[in-house]
């Protein structure tokens, strides 16, 4: 997990990087944790995005 980095506006909204030194499914991952995460935090990027138009599509 890197350092937050706080936003450039000067707003309450951080950046966090979480990279998993295992390989676990990614949907597993996401789940975990969006369930940890203090309600109406994001967790995005480019592959969760992809991950969350699959579902949303099945």
């Amino acid at each position: 997990m890197t350092p937050a980095l706080s936003a450039g506006d000067g707003n309450s909204l951080s950046l966090l990087k979480a990279v998993p030194k295992v390989d676990p499914s990614l949907a597993k991952t996401v789940e975990e944790l969006r369930s940890d995460l203090p309600r109406g935090d994001l967790v995005g990027g480019a592959a969760v995005e992809n991950l969350d138009i699959r579902c949303s599509h099945s």
